[in-house]
């Protein structure tokens, strides 16, 4: 028989491997493996004992020390709570005074502001006019009611030998009784304010002056302090016989920029 150089469940070729080979092992490992897992197995609890005690000493000395300290221990509790009390109250004050600069903000957009729009010099009537009136236009500007409002006019002359004088102190004011006490929000009222005669134009013409005088007092919503409004216009006339009103004197004002009449 011819020798083919192979031998029944050999193989010559270096490149090839049996499933034998991968197969050997040592026969101990796997108990050797069984016995360091359980020998870790068994020192778990002692560790877990062992830092528990550990903990349980130091808990233990710290409650010895606060014991043995209480009176320091009380000082310095009682500083810090007065410390914490001081950065709250000073917390607690920086809050109020936000709060009440926003309240005091929203109540000066909002309130109530009664003014003189407008003041008109109108013939009247249109056809052979008889009388020149002075027609005002009221406003409240505000996002709030008005109440008790009281208006009050004059219409005062001035010669030019009293030309120091203060046109709203030439004469008392006159109550006017027909507008209303309650103004609305943005609400505008339009009044006769007063009537002058005709001759207007050439007594200015001739040095007298003619004032329109008008004041308003009012509350608004968010206080009874009575406010007040007061404008003060002038009546000037030119060469061809225009006519236009100006503002004159130191009554053109509103609240306590008022001065005091005399």
């Amino acid at each position: 028989m011819e020798d083919t150089g192979k031998t029944s469940g050999q193989h010559n070729n270096p490149g090839q491997f049996s499933a034998d080979t991968f197969r050997q092992e040592d026969p101990a490992t796997p108990k050797k493996k069984y016995e360091i897992a359980s020998s870790q197995i068994k020192k778990a609890p002692q560790f877990v004992w062992w830092l528990m005690t550990l903990a349980g000493r130091g808990f233990g000395a710290v409650v010895r020390w606060l014991d043995n300290h209480d009176g320091l221990v009380t000082a310095a509790a009682t500083i810090a709570i007065a410390v914490l009390t001081y950065y709250l109250a000073d917390y607690a004050g920086g809050q109020e005074k936000i709060l009440n600069q926003q309240i005091a903000d929203a109540r000066a957009t909002n309130r109530a502001v009664i003014y003189f729009d407008d003041a008109q010099l109108i013939s009247y009537p249109q056809v052979k006019p008889v009388t020149l009136a002075i027609i005002a236009k009221v406003v409240n500007s505000g996002g709030t009611p008005a109440r008790a409002a009281k208006l009050a006019y004059s219409c005062p002359a001035r010669e030019a030998s009293k030309k120091s004088i203060d046109p709203y102190d030439l004469e008392p004011l006159k109550p006017q009784f027909d507008p209303p006490t309650f103004f609305a929000a943005k609400q505008e009222v339009t009044l006769i304010v007063c009537q002058l005669p005709l001759t207007l134009l050439a007594d200015i013409k001739n040095g007298t002056d003619r004032f329109v005088v008008m004041q308003v007092s009012y509350n608004d919503t968010f206080s009874d302090e009575p406010r007040v409004t007061q404008t003060t216009r002038i009546i000037l006339a030119d060469d061809y016989g225009g006519v236009r009103l100006g503002y004159s004197g130191s009554h053109n004002c509103a609240d306590d920029d008022c001065p005091k009449q005399k």
